[in-house]
């Protein structure tokens, strides 16, 4: 697990990750209306670059590909804008201000990853006292937070992850940040794909790859409670090896 942080992963299941993830951005463009704005960030252009090209964006009603963090964005009010960013502290800053400079007809959120109840709350408090929250019709953890490579291999782009893990002058922080992220990246995968994990772990309890496997293990149960079987089943073992 901790190698595929660095490098792609190689999924050895009948499933088309890239396919997957392609639909899944399909899903969302062809469910609003005719024409829109797409704003994202660094983040979701590297996930969407490989799979939808301008062409095939136009043919959903795609008018324009905007960066959130361009300042020179115009107003646009009679056309609807779909955000497909990180739910980030700055994302969530600078969608306010668009927001409070009635940027866009209406303001349609895709988050690529997991965005916390509290910061849901937050936003909601604060965007429903600039305009109604009707004009926002959608907000959605979409979970596509990782870069599909091909039919079989995706990245988690996480360069950093083996130096981070195993430098002796690495701090605690440092190293539970990275397993949080290469975590948070194998959740969107499996969402992605909808399947039903086993998880084996290696019985070294100082391990990094069975920390990433124990908080899997453990986040998708949290998923599965909160979801149900909107999220995906979880097969509920654990191996160790």
């Amino acid at each position: 697990m901790i190698a595929g942080s660095v490098s792609p992963v190689t999924v050895s299941v009948p499933f088309d990750v890239e396919e997957a993830t392609r639909s899944s951005l399909v899903s969302v463009l062809r469910s609003e209306g005719v024409w829109k704005v797409l704003i994202l960030d660094e983040r979701s252009q590297s996930v969407i670059a490989p799979l939808l090209k301008v062409g095939q964006l136009r043919q959903f009603g795609v008018t324009l590909v905007l960066s959130i963090d361009n300042t020179d964005r115009t107003p646009i009010p009679d056309t609807m804008a779909v955000y497909i960013v990180q739910p980030s502290e700055h994302n969530l800053d600078v969608l306010l201000r668009d927001i409070s400079r009635r940027m866009y007809a209406k303001y349609n959120l895709q988050f690529i990853d997991r965005i916390s109840d509290n910061t849901l709350q937050d936003l909601a408090q604060k965007a429903s006292k600039i305009i109604p929250l009707p004009l926002f019709p959608a907000v959605v953890e979409r979970f596509i937070n990782f870069v599909p490579i091909d039919a079989f291999k995706f990245s988690l782009e996480l360069p950093d992850t083996f130096k981070n893990i195993y430098d002796p002058k690495s701090k605690d922080v440092t190293i539970v940040q990275t397993i949080d992220h290469i975590v948070a990246g194998l959740i969107c995968v499996l969402k992605t794909l909808g399947v039903r994990p086993i998880i084996k772990l290696p019985k070294n309890p100082s391990s990094p790859a069975r920390t990433v496997g124990i908080k899997l293990c453990e986040q998708l149960k949290e998923l599965h409670s909160t979801y149900g079987d909107r999220f995906i089943s979880f097969a509920g073992n654990i191996n160790y090896t």
